[in-house]
């Protein structure tokens, strides 16, 4: 396992990378220029690059922001965007150094990347990056009763449909049901997130890259490629933030998840970004300022600096009341 201890600042010079083959490359230039571009970052410790797993003698990577305390502190998976077949880790950077800044332990991670990789690789990663966390929790000052994740475009679905997932009971060849509740989570925030892959035109070849066929092909991967298809009652309470003027991820699919979770009775909000496109909605202050308070509620940062004691011995699960009285929404 190789890592390093660095301030966010001196990541800034180690990321930036275009991974994949070449999708929507101006936009992608456009997202990597503005994740660069800030040059005053304060400093948090930051360990880079270290290894959570090893698929095929391919190492996975993560960069971790910690607090300067003693914790230990709530952890955030960050799962960064870019179509499943492009980005890193690095994406991730500013989103993690604020989350380190209010207390938490942030995760962001590189997954296996599409074509070369199909569905599940990318999910899998996820839940292996979640048990990970937990099983090296003290490592890391991370409370494992308390792990929420944050993601955009694509780390959006794959965040919620790691959380939807391992709440409902979803099972596979490749995960038992103890696997899969050790990775659940506690809270999600998703933004620009593709949320139901079932309706798309069955005979299109848009996903073939990713899910290894058009629709009519394989019907059953892209349903469990949906987030949609796994809400139930026992899904975490989630935070969406979409920009309304969306072209790459239209925002009705915000819009219908959080009416399907509010159907259940799962606190939900989203925030509806004005005159934004995809891009410029990642990282929407006003929307994030909202998403870390979403996230302050459900796991009840410490205080920087303070020794905090963990959280009793619970199921990594929430119980969510039958409605939430502060479910809103700015659409």
């Amino acid at each position: 396992m190789r890592s390093q201890r660095m301030t966010a600042r001196d990541l800034v010079r180690s990321t930036g990378r275009f991974h994949g083959a070449p999708f929507g490359a101006v936009a992608m230039c456009l997202f990597l220029v503005a994740e660069t571009a800030r040059a005053d970052e304060p400093a948090v410790e930051v360990i880079a690059s270290v290894a959570y797993a090893e698929v095929d003698e391919e190492k996975l990577l993560a960069d971790v922001y910690m607090p300067t305390g003693e914790g230990p502190y709530p952890g955030v998976l960050l799962v960064h965007g870019g179509a499943w077949l492009a980005g890193g880790k690095g994406r991730m950077r500013r989103i993690g150094t604020a989350l380190a800044e209010r207390g938490y332990v942030a995760v962001s991670v590189n997954y296996r990347l599409a074509p070369k990789h199909k569905f599940p690789a990318q999910l899998d990663d996820c839940r292996t990056a979640v048990s990970w966390m937990r099983d090296h929790a003290a490592d890391y000052k991370i409370d494992p009763a308390r792990i929420g994740g944050f993601g955009y475009s694509a780390g959006a679905q794959l965040v919620t449909l790691l959380a939807f997932r391992a709440a409902s009971g979803a099972k596979d060849e490749q995960a038992d049901r103890a696997a899969w509740e050790k990775c659940r989570l506690q809270v999600v925030v998703a933004g620009g997130t593709p949320c139901d892959f079932r309706k798309l035109p069955p005979d299109s070849r848009y996903l073939a890259f990713w899910l290894g066929g058009t629709r009519r092909e394989q019907e059953d991967l892209y349903r469990s490629a949906s987030p949609m298809a796994f809400v139930s009652t026992a899904s975490p309470p989630v935070f969406l933030y979409h920009g309304d003027e969306d072209q790459l991820v239209l925002p009705h699919g915000a819009k219908a998840l959080r009416q399907a979770l509010d159907d259940v009775g799962v606190e939900a909000e989203l925030v509806t970004v004005a005159e934004a496109g995809h891009i410029a909605t990642f990282m929407d202050a006003q929307a994030l300022s909202a998403a870390y308070a979403f996230l302050d509620r459900h796991l009840h940062p410490p205080t920087i600096g303070s020794q905090t004691t963990a959280s009793p011995e619970v199921p990594y699960k929430v119980n969510v009341g039958p409605s939430s009285p502060s479910t809103a929404s700015n659409d």
